[in-house]
């Protein structure tokens, strides 16, 4: 779905995406926090790896 962006008119889905992103940039300034880099075509960075080995999980190899 592609929007116009007009001042008068967003794209319905803008304001709800944000919704749910706000809070998880606030969560990440209160903490002094940031988005872990990694390399692209990565698995992405080593605490995402973490959270999946805790609990016995690992991605599929495609």
């Amino acid at each position: 779905m592609i929007c116009s962006v007009s001042p008068r008119r967003a794209c319905p889905w803008v304001r709800p995406a944000w919704k749910w992103t706000d809070p998880i940039i606030e969560g990440w300034e209160s903490r002094g926090d940031v988005p872990k880099p990694y390399d692209s075509h990565s698995a992405g960075p080593e605490d995402a790896l973490m959270l999946l080995h805790r609990d016995n999980r690992k991605w599929r190899s495609l």
